[in-house]
């Protein structure tokens, strides 16, 4: 039976990562989505040197998540959640059938009750296994100087372009950011040329286009505080801080 490690770059996959690195069987496995900050790939790679892993990289076999919603003309959201789907959980799959049978190791702690995670049969969870809880996954990720240290507008999802974005988040993102925003603006404005209406990427800010979050922002009409970072409370186990 072959066994995977899902790795996302978050605190509890990092945990699992550690807890998993002494099995020299175990092959370790992050899906991009072609969205991932910078740094999530630094992390990746930090993980890598200091256990002494191999994190295979896989994508959807032909589209990022950017080229997708170009070509369909549409954007991933809370009803319509195919970025997970398509390229998350599928090219883990498809990567994974060449090796069945195999068994998917997941980061979900023991106090997550709330979630059910992945229902098929090859799931394993071996964090709840070890009854690991928030405090428990901190710990060990400290012990081995690998608590992810992302910038505080990273607090929700790997990608910058997750729809899970607080409007404070979207903010920062336009501030801190720019290019990665530019390019949000560029989908959100080809998409709308080519539907040929007021298609918004994001809608926490009900009418306005990215273009004039931005302009929002340069012009400091917009301004925010600073989410503090705290990994001790919370349930979400990938990259929620609050």
């Amino acid at each position: 039976m072959n066994l995977f490690v899902s790795v996302s770059g978050g605190l509890d996959s990092t945990a699992l990562a550690i807890l998993m690195a002494e099995n020299k069987k175990a092959k370790f496995i992050f899906a991009d989505t072609g969205d991932e900050f910078p740094q999530v790939h630094n992390h990746l790679d930090n993980m890598e040197r200091v256990l002494n892993i191999s994190i295979t990289r896989v994508q959807n076999k032909k589209y990022s998540l950017k080229e997708y919603e170009i070509a369909r003309k549409f954007f991933p959201s809370p009803r319509a959640r195919y970025c997970t789907r398509i390229f998350k959980i599928k090219p883990i799959e498809e990567y994974m059938e060449i090796f069945a049978p195999f068994q998917l190791a997941i980061g979900l702690r023991y106090d997550e009750t709330g979630r059910t995670g992945n229902i098929s049969d090859y799931a394993i969870y071996p964090l709840q296994d070890k009854k690991m809880v928030r405090d428990d996954v901190y710990e060990l990720c400290n012990d081995y100087g690998l608590v992810p240290e992302y910038p505080w507008y990273m607090s929700r999802g790997g990608c910058y372009s997750c729809f899970f974005k607080s409007r404070a988040e979207l903010l920062a993102l336009a501030k801190h950011e720019p290019k990665l925003f530019n390019d949000l603006i560029y989908r959100e404005e080809t998409i709308q040329k080519s539907r040929g209406d007021n298609y918004l990427m994001f809608d926490r800010f009900k009418k306005n286009p990215l273009r004039r979050v931005k302009e929002m922002v340069d012009s400091k009409i917009a301004n925010f505080e600073q989410i503090p970072m705290t990994y001790n409370t919370g349930q979400c186990g990938i990259f929620c801080r609050k």
